[in-house]
């Protein structure tokens, strides 16, 4: 796991086990696509925890959760919270042309990225301005960070973080997404976090 310093922001990068890397790879060509959902820049979206879909493909999931919580442990001080579940994860299909606006992921404390196939150079993160522009506009340009994705690496980052996909320009790209949050907070009581 290797922990890089941008925006001022950590973000964490790992290279997944091949075994759980071959077997989405796998996955990304059996799963049904003609039902996805859409966003606005022309990806589609498969959502992976659906309960009325039977899913056998968990092992993925175990693994992150496993991860996540080595991340919280180490990275917050005064950290109340505990045992970080998956509370989220879509399959992602990028075609040619397709990108992804600028966005973050409210009601999530860690989101992240597997990178599967096709091109994966093009994630950027963002540090908006910090002051209101609507009060008072000091500048238009933002802080930025272009992620250098790798197929087989997953990047796990704060859900605050805005974030956008460039244009995919060759072939299809696949990647799968998640959310997270604790399942225990404690701070003088324990307050437990349903899905």
């Amino acid at each position: 796991m290797k922990a890089i310093g941008i925006l001022p922001t950590v973000i964490y990068e790992l290279d997944l086990p091949f075994d759980i890397y071959s077997h989405l790879v796998e996955l990304c060509s059996t799963l049904n696509w003609s039902n996805a959902a859409k966003y606005s820049g022309g990806a589609i979206s498969i959502d992976m925890l659906d309960p009325s879909y039977p899913n056998p493909h968990l092992p993925w999931k175990w693994w992150v959760e496993d991860q996540l919580n080595i991340i919280n442990q180490n990275s917050l001080r005064n950290n109340y919270s505990s045992d970080v579940k998956i509370n989220a994860a879509w399959m992602n299909k990028y075609e040619v042309g397709d990108y992804n606006t600028s966005h973050s992921h409210p009601w999530s404390m860690y989101s992240g990225v597997m990178f599967l196939t096709g091109d994966a150079d093009n994630m950027v993160f963002i540090k908006q301005n910090t002051y209101n522009e609507d009060v008072i506009k000091v500048t238009n340009t933002h802080d930025v960070y272009k992620y250098p994705a790798t197929n087989g690496k997953m990047v796990v980052f704060p859900s605050n973080l805005h974030h956008y996909v460039l244009e995919n320009k060759n072939g299809v790209r696949h990647t799968l997404a998640f959310n997270s949050m604790p399942s225990k907070v404690y701070d003088g009581h324990t307050v437990r976090l349903g899905r």
